[in-house]
């Protein structure tokens, strides 16, 4: 791999509290606009929130506890949403083309996520995606149209030092997982060259 920047990426729990300003992810997020997407839809849309915005506790208190703890110290907190096309016309037909793409929105917003997350290690920042939420609750705060599905929360910030002063103020089990080394599968384990559907029963 041409950068290692790719395999310094985690999904950290240990944030430095501090506000950043938002031009910090002004490279990630056009990073994330040029992703490929199906008859150009472009369906991705994010929402996005500084600490010091009343939306960033409401959202953080549709979280699980457990994220809670570690996602209320983010920099960001970013609202990951598809936006799903009203087709009109020949095209409603669930035999059309479009019709087609309805079940690759998600996938499309995953592209998109996908660069945002790879330009972002290019940077001091780090992010952890979530799903541990109330996507009822926090579709209400955000006050999104019917069109406009939530699918994951993103907090985004600085990781702490592991010898800051702060850092003994996190919980222990959650410092001991950022220690953990980070395990991927060999590429002979997931690219299968020349070979059928029946390799992947192994």
């Amino acid at each position: 791999m041409k950068s290692s920047a790719f395999k310094s990426r985690r999904s950290i729990y240990c944030f430095n509290p501090v506000k950043l300003p938002h031009e910090v992810l002004d490279d990630a997020f056009e990073a994330a606009r040029w992703a490929p997407s199906p008859f150009n839809f472009q369906p991705w849309r994010y929402l996005c929130f500084g600490r010091d915005d009343p939306a960033f506790s409401e959202l953080i208190g549709t979280c699980a506890s457990r994220n809670q703890m570690w996602a209320k110290n983010a920099s960001f907190l970013i609202a990951c949403c598809a936006v799903v096309q009203q087709r009109q016309g020949a095209h409603r037909s669930s035999q059309s083309a479009y019709a087609q793409y309805d079940d690759m929105i998600e996938y499309s917003v995953g592209l998109s996520v996908g660069l945002f997350l790879a330009e972002l290690t290019q940077s001091p920042l780090q992010a952890h995606q979530m799903r541990g939420f109330n996507v009822t609750e926090a579709s209400e705060i955000l006050k999104l149209p019917t069109e406009c599905r939530l699918l994951t929360l993103i907090a985004v910030g600085q990781e702490m030092e592991e010898n800051s002063n702060n850092a003994q103020d996190f919980d222990e089990v959650l410092r001991n997982r950022m220690k953990v080394t980070r395990v991927r599968k060999e590429l002979n384990e997931i690219v299968h060259w020349n070979q059928r559907g029946d390799s992947l029963q192994r």
